[in-house]
């Protein structure tokens, strides 16, 4: 939430964020189920979208299509 807006200063950091995300995900598919609840809950979808929404850089693009669709 704090890095809506995407720039080059937190580009970096957005992929690293939106790798971690897919980890938990997976994790929580084989581990505890209210991880994916907790993801809906926080509408974490429509905060995606937003960032593809952007004109933001390839590999953020690249890096959230590979966090959707382990969805």
């Amino acid at each position: 939430m704090r890095n809506a807006v995407i720039t080059e200063q937190n580009s970096s950091l957005l992929v690293e964020t939106l790798r971690s995300i897919s980890e938990i995900l997976i994790w929580g598919d084989q581990n505890d189920s209210s991880v994916f609840d907790f993801f809906l809950e926080k509408n974490m979808l429509l905060f995606f979208l937003k960032i593809l929404r952007q004109k933001t850089g390839k590999y953020i693009c690249v890096q959230l299509l590979q966090t959707l669709n382990t969805l």
